[in-house]
């Protein structure tokens, strides 16, 4: 049976809800599997959703069902790569209404700052967070809200896809200096490293781009300042009426400080400007807690790193702040129902060779 709440049509007028997100450049979905020699609509509607759902890239789904979905067709078509191969078509107008604005922005960094505020429109389970030293930018994608198996495709996808918008908007040459990828190391990385033109960085904490700071000055090919303002204030009204919802904005705040910040209730709280008796209150009235929050986010980002990546415990414990393994060991088994870190591993290795 489908699941209507999988689901749902897009409009122009309506940004994504908590949980959902556009189909944007997964649209090419069944275009990747034709190319491998294999059908995705039985593994498409086998998750619960309607035909031609993700043929539209208007249309919105869950994240955690895309993600499902994303997991087993990388799985079937023996594709570690789906998630550039699905980037690598997108481009502008796979961002949509986010996309025709940083089209007519005036400056690279203009665009990508305008991607960052605004990526929630079509997004609710991923962001993008900018990192900027003297003489280097950090584009850094995370996933902060229950993605199912395919998490890291989602990712992937989304790193890819920005690429392929930077070379729309500043030429086909552009090319990041590096790539930091949350994965084990393919047997062939070719796809990979023909697509990005860059050094791969695998089995990293954090997806990102790595590019000089120079490109943030890059002009825009496209840029309309005559059509800029009016992009800016239709961007500006989807996000008033998008529903503002507490558990989301903390899940994105809680993870832009996992490893880099103070995670504690009471400096969320002054993030927040808001007393922290007053955060809790509206976190139980919305039938949760941060402690379970934070703990949501840990366990989630926990099983992809330890699904996906070769990366030693001691350094997932650091990336999900925690004072030391002993203590993430503890969470971990207390989160999975008593399931060590190392034994989740193996089990989930196991289980996707079967």
């Amino acid at each position: 049976m489908t699941d209507a709440l999988s689901e749902r049509p897009g409009l122009a007028d309506q940004p994504a809800s908590p949980g959902f997100r556009q189909v944007g450049p997964m649209s090419a979905l069944q275009a990747v599997m034709d190319e491998h020699g294999f059908s995705g609509s039985a593994i498409i509607t086998g998750h619960g959703i309607l035909p031609g759902t993700l043929d539209r890239r208007q249309n919105f789904i869950r994240v955690s069902v895309l993600g499902n979905v994303l997991a087993r067709c990388a799985e079937v078509a023996r594709c570690p790569h789906l998630g550039i191969s699905l980037g690598a078509r997108g481009g502008v107008e796979s961002l949509g209404i986010v996309g025709s604005l940083m089209r007519r922005c005036d400056t690279l960094g203009d665009a990508i700052r305008a991607l960052e505020a605004h990526l929630r429109v079509l997004d609710r389970g991923t962001l993008v967070h900018i990192e900027k030293t003297d003489d280097t930018v950090v584009l850094g994608c995370l996933q902060y809200g229950s993605a199912g198996r395919g998490a890291g495709i989602i990712v992937e996808t989304l790193l890819a896809t920005i690429v392929s918008v930077f070379r729309e908007l500043c030429g086909a040459d552009w090319a990041p200096s590096e790539v930091h990828l949350a994965r084990r190391v393919p047997e062939d990385s070719n796809a990979f490293r023909s697509f990005f033109r860059a050094p791969i960085r695998f089995n990293q904490e954090l997806p990102a781009l790595v590019f000089s700071a120079r490109h943030l000055g890059l002009r825009v090919s496209t840029a309309d300042p005559q059509l800029r303002p009016a992009l800016e204030e239709a961007v500006g009204e989807l996000v008033m009426i998008a529903r503002v919802d507490l558990v989301d904005q903390l899940k994105r705040s809680l993870r832009k400080r996992l490893a880099t910040g103070d995670c504690s209730c009471e400096e969320v709280s002054r993030r927040f400007s808001v007393h922290r008796r007053t955060m809790n209150r509206h976190l139980k009235a919305a039938g949760t807690g941060f402690r379970r929050v934070l703990d949501e986010l840990r366990f989630d980002l926990a099983r992809q790193l330890l699904s996906d990546t070769e990366l030693p415990l001691v350094q997932i414990s650091a990336a999900l702040n925690f004072s030391e393994p002993a203590a993430f060991t503890r969470a971990f088994e207390r989160w999975s129902g008593g399931i060590s870190p190392r034994k989740w591993r193996q089990t989930d290795r196991v289980a996707v060779h079967l």
